[in-house]
């Protein structure tokens, strides 16, 4: 995904949380929707935090050897991960109020929204892929 494409969703996403905080109300985030907040309140951009997560199957069953990619604008280059034999993959050290982009790269397996944009506001964030059926 491109830069300028990453920069319009995170301008319309703090868009989006600028008029919830105005109307005093926590937006709601399912665990199958493509954003994910982690808190309301935010921190200094320099807490550094991590992003972990589990790629499965539909029927839970966990993915080795997937490639999940994170990206930033504050970022200089992609960073990549390889999910272990629980499906799982972590990002350490990416910081308080900036907002990512992770990305699941596998040619064997489709998703139901492949893509991820992670806000990370107080605590460490985790976020699940599921395959499609």
């Amino acid at each position: 995904m491109s830069r300028y494409v990453f920069a319009i969703l995170c301008s319309l996403w703090l868009c989006v949380l600028s008029s919830a905080a105005s109307a005093q109300t926590k937006p709601e985030v399912d665990a199958g929707d493509p954003v994910v907040i982690v808190s309301e309140k935010s921190m200094a951009r320099g807490a550094k935090l991590s992003i972990t997560g589990r790629v499965v199957s539909a029927t839970n069953v966990p993915l080795c050897g997937v490639w999940v990619t994170l990206d930033g604008d504050s970022m200089e280059e992609p960073r990549k991960a390889l999910t272990d034999s629980f499906g799982r993959f972590a990002f350490e050290g990416v910081y308080a109020n900036e907002a990512y982009i992770l990305n699941v790269e596998t040619d064997r397996y489709r998703f139901d929204g492949q893509s991820r944009l992670v806000i990370l506001q107080k605590r460490d964030a985790k976020v699940k892929f599921v395959t499609d059926l």
